[in-house]
């Protein structure tokens, strides 16, 4: 389309003078909504959908998915190359499907896999598994001794980080699914290059051998093996500096310390450099997690948050140097009192490559209201700051530096 623009897009919306009022009428027009909604909670959970599900000679099927949409305002920084700055409001959003089919055997053993779907997606909305459409794929054997997996799946890593809550399971600072800034020169997401996320996942979705312990006293283990960067189970990538043999831990624990509720997680993970090139290493990409939660005069509040490092360069497996690292903090609050929440978030990262790359520098905000309609619908409105900078180059702006801020309007739907 001309001009990088998706015919979503209104020119009113990209209008320099109501850059600012945009997102303001948005949020008007979801709070009105969620104030109409309060008065029918009653009606929402009545009306809330289970997944359908089928059973026969033993075996269940389950289908579900979700959809996720956001409309949003975005303005960002003066530069040479754009004078008055750069303004883009629009709709991005993403449809999943997910099925589950099942066995349990007369012993109590359960045998299934399941397969997750990214059926459709906008330019700035997509998963961090490098835009796959099956996400995940796996086989998986569940029985006392804990739970053994094959396939495309997370690892331990990823699946027993802790990196605190979430106003919204689909937009927040910490692993973006749907974002708000768009690159005008690439047409692309401004966040291809770097994607925070704070519990380690560098063996991301290819194919795996996961095994989980069940939690017994509060405490869950789990390790990963990776046999390389490849979606195919036991396959070999092709190419210099690939990262074979990932072998991952982690490890969670929940308690209570008298009313609180506390939880943390640790993991590491290892990979070993296969045809190297001059400057780069095996990989290593470590993570920390806590939260804790309470109610005081009837409202839920929620901390946590996650620090990771790795020397993948911004995070990217294939990327890992002997003299680079990459760090990553992120906090989050939350506040729930019925179907209502109130949260915010703060992540700060900084990227130190080779001589040859460019360093870069992540503060990022994010603060926002949401509102429960039942156990299927969620609907979220805020406003999302993020500043960067780097060492060497410019970004679209012509500038080392840029500064970004959006307005958004959210749902989730998921069965």
């Amino acid at each position: 389309m001309a001009n990088g623009t998706s015919p979503l897009r209104s020119p009113l919306l990209r209008s320099p003078a109501t850059r600012w009022i945009t997102p303001l009428l948005l949020s008007a027009g979801i709070a009105s909504l969620s104030a109409g909604a309060v008065h029918a909670s009653e009606w929402g959970d009545a009306r809330a959908v289970d997944p359908p599900q089928w059973e026969w000679n033993g075996i269940d099927l389950t289908l579900g998915g979700s959809a996720s949409g956001a409309a949003y305002s975005e303005n960002a920084s003066n530069g040479p190359t754009r004078p008055s700055g750069y303004d883009d409001s629009g709709l991005t959003g993403q449809l999943r499907a997910n099925a589950r089919i099942e066995r349990t055997l007369d012993d109590g053993m359960v045998l299934g896999a399941k397969t997750n779907v990214l059926a459709l997606h906008g330019t700035l909305s997509d998963d961090r598994y490098g835009d796959d459409t099956f996400e995940k794929a796996y086989a998986y054997v569940k029985a006392g001794y804990g739970t053994l997996e094959l396939g495309e799946q997370d690892g331990a890593g990823a699946q027993l980080g802790t990196t605190g809550p979430r106003l919204d399971p689909r937009v927040s600072l910490d692993d973006p699914d749907n974002t708000f800034f768009r690159n005008p020169l690439t047409d692309k997401r401004f966040d291809t290059f770097f994607r925070p996320y704070a519990a380690e996942d560098s063996s991301l979705n290819d194919a795996k051998i996961n095994y989980l312990t069940p939690r017994l006293f509060g405490a869950q283990l789990g390790v990963s093996y990776t046999p390389s960067m490849t979606k195919e189970p036991f396959g070999s990538a092709q190419g210099t500096d690939r990262q074979n043999n990932l072998i991952e831990g982690a490890a969670s624990y929940t308690t209570y310390l008298g009313k609180v509720a506390l939880g943390a997680s640790a993991s590491f993970l290892h990979g070993s450099l296969d045809h190297a090139t001059k400057g780069h290493d095996d990989l290593t990409d470590w993570a920390l997690g806590v939260e804790a939660a309470d109610t005081l005069a009837g409202i839920k509040f929620t901390l946590g948050g996650g620090y990771r490092e790795s020397n993948g360069y911004a995070f990217q497996p294939g990327a890992a140097f002997a003299d680079g690292d990459t760090h990553l903090a992120h906090v989050a609050l939350l506040a729930q009192m019925d179907s209502w929440s109130v949260g915010g978030e703060y992540s700060t990262a900084k990227i130190n490559g080779p001589a040859s790359l460019s360093d870069y520098a992540m503060n990022a905000y994010q603060a926002g209201l949401g509102y429960a309609v039942n156990t299927n619908l969620d609907l979220s409105m805020g406003w999302q700051w993020y500043d960067y900078s780097r060492s060497t180059g410019t970004f679209y702006n012509g500038n080392n530096r840029i500064n970004m801020n959006a307005g958004f309007l959210a749902m989730n739907y998921g069965l």
